[in-house]
C-alpha cells in the first residue's frame, strides 16, 4: 500500500516486525520495490512463541523438570497478553518518535494481527492531531481467535477493540459481510465511518500465460499455505471419487500448493493421492506469479460457513483475475468470494460440505480442458478487465481521497 500511496507524501514510515507471527518468510524483493521516500522500521522482541519454545528447550535439556516446565507453559498463556505484546511495546515507542520527529498527521494501522490498532490508540490519545485510519484486513473478534471466551485476554481484546473503533476517524474493512458485521455490532457508531475498500493485486501488467499442456493432466495449482480452519480434505475426497469411478485416469490430474500442513498431507496419503498431489514448497511471489501462468485452474478455498469466512476473500482471488486464469472457487454458498466472481469468465464453484458435488465439478472442468475451453486466449481480456478495479493502486486511491479530503476540511 505504501508504494502506492508515496507519489503524494514527502515522507512515509512504515513500522514492520522482524518477522512473521505464523513463520519467518519474508520476500525481500517486495521491499525493493518501494519509492525512496519510504522509510522501513523493524521492530523485534520475542513472540510467544519464542518463549514456549524456550520453555520446550528446557524440558528436553532437564527432563526431570518437565512437570514443572509444563506448568509454567500454561501459566504463560493466561499471562501474556498477546502473541506479539513485546513487538506493539517496541513498534509504539518507534512511532513515539517518528510522529515527534517528523510531523506526520495521517497514521494507518493494519491487522492482522490486530495489537498495531493498539498503537494507534495510543498515538491518537498522545497526539490528538493525527487522522487515523484502522484498517481491518480480518475481523479482530470472532470465533477464530483461538482465545478462551472466559480468558481475560478475550475480555481485554473486546474492550479493546471497542475502543478503536470508537477512537478511529475511518475504519476499513475488505470485505461486503465484514462491513455488515462492524455496523451490525456497533449501531452507536456513525455508519459512515466503516468503509468498504476491498483487497487488491499488485500485478500490474499480467505476464504472457504458458499454453496450456497437450496431455490430459489437467494441472490445479492453490497458491499459498491453506490455513487453519480451512484445512479439509473435501477437494481430495472428491479426487478420490472421480478416480474412483473411472470419471478420471490416473494420472488425468495434477494438484500443487505451496505449503501443505501436516494434517493435510496425511489426507493426502490417507486417500492414496499421493501420485497427484504435490506441495512446491515456499515460492517468492515471482515465482508463485510464474506457477499460476503455467496451470490450467487456479483454487480458492474457504470450508467452513459463519459471518467470519463468509467474508473471507482472500488476496490470491485478485490475483488470478489479474492473471486471466480460471478458478475453481470451493467455498460457502453465501461468500463474498461468489459475489466477486459472478460475472468472471471460467469461473468454477464447489461448495465445502458436498464431495459428490466437488467432484461432479471437477469432472466438468476436465471435460473443458478435453474439448479445449481451459484455453489461456479464451475470455482472458475480460477477465483481466474485471480485475482492473482492484489493482493495488486503485485502492490505494481511496485511501488517498480519505486523507484529501481530511486535509480539505
Amino acid at each position: 500500500m505504501s508504494k502506492y500511496l508515496a507519489p503524494g507524501h514527502e515522507r512515509i514510515d512504515v513500522i514492520a516486525s522482524e518477522r512473521g507471527l505464523w513463520h519467518d518468510l519474508r520476500d525481500p524483493g517486495l521491499v525493493d520495490q518501494l519509492p525512496a521516500n519510504v522509510y522501513v522500521s523493524r521492530a523485534g522482541g520475542p513472540q510467544l512463541r519464542d518463549l514456549r519454545a524456550g520453555l520446550e528447550r528446557l524440558a528436553i535439556a532437564l527432563p526431570a523438570a518437565s512437570g514443572i516446565v509444563q506448568t509454567l507453559k500454561w501459566r504463560l498463556g493466561q499471562l501474556y497478553p498477546d502473541p506479539i505484546a513485546a513487538w506493539a511495546l517496541l513498534a509504539l515507542l518507534r512511532a513515539l518518535w517518528l510522529v515527534a520527529r517528523y510531523r506526520h498527521t495521517i497514521l494507518i494501522t493494519s491487522g492482522p494481527p490486530h495489537l498495531p490498532h493498539w498503537v494507534g490508540l495510543r498515538l491518537k490519545q498522545l497526539f490528538p492531531r493525527l487522522r487515523w485510519i484502522a484498517d481491518f484486513r480480518d475481523p479482530w473478534m470472532h470465533a477464530g481467535t483461538g482465545l478462551d471466551a472466559g480468558s481475560w485476554q478475550n475480555r481485554w481484546q473486546q474492550r479493546l477493540e471497542a475502543r478503536v473503533l470508537a477512537r478511529a476517524d475511518a475504519v476499513v474493512d475488505v470485505s461486503p459481510a465484514w462491513l455488515a458485521d462492524h455496523r451490525r455490532r456497533h449501531p452507536e457508531l456513525p455508519a459512515e465511518r466503516f468503509l468498504l475498500i476491498n483487497n487488491g493485486h499488485d500485478i500490474e501488467t499480467a505476464p504472457e500465460l504458458a499454453a496450456n499442456s497437450e496431455t490430459a493432466n489437467c494441472w490445479l495449482h492453490y497458491n499459498g499455505t491453506l490455513q487453519g480452519r480451512n484445512e479439509s480434505p473435501v477437494l481430495f475426497e472428491a479426487m478420490r471419487e472421480c478416480f474412483d469411478s473411472g470419471a478420471l485416469p490416473g494420472d488425468g490430474l495434477r494438484v500443487t500448493f505451496t505449503g501443505l500442513p501436516d494434517e493435510l498431507g496425511a489426507d493426502v496419503t490417507r486417500l492414496k493421492l499421493t501420485d497427484c498431489v504435490e506441495d512446491l514448497g515456499y515460492l517468492s511471489h515471482g515465482e508463485s506469479v510464474r506457477t499460476c501462468c503455467h496451470a490450467d485452474v487456479l483454487l480458492i478455498i474457504i470450508n467452513t460457513a459463519d459471518a467470519y469466512t463468509n467474508g473471507m476473500i482472500p488476496a490470491k482471488t485478485y490475483e488470478y483475475m489479474a492473471l486471466g486464469q480460471p478458478i475453481l472457487a470451493v467455498v460457502p454458498a453465501d461468500s463474498d468470494v461468489r459475489a466477486i466472481l459472478k460475472d468472471y469468465p471460467g469461473a468454477y464453484f464447489a461448495t465445502p460440505d458436498d464431495p459428490s458435488g466437488t467432484a461432479a465439478t471437477l469432472r466438468r472442468i476436465i471435460a473443458d480442458k478435453a474439448d479445449g475451453q481451459l484455453s489461456k486466449a479464451v475470455h482472458r481480456d475480460r477477465r483481466r478487465a474485471l480485475a482492473e478495479p482492484y489493482r493495488r493502486a486503485n485502492q490505494a486511491g481511496h485511501f488517498t481521497t480519505l486523507i484529501e479530503r481530511w486535509a480539505a476540511s
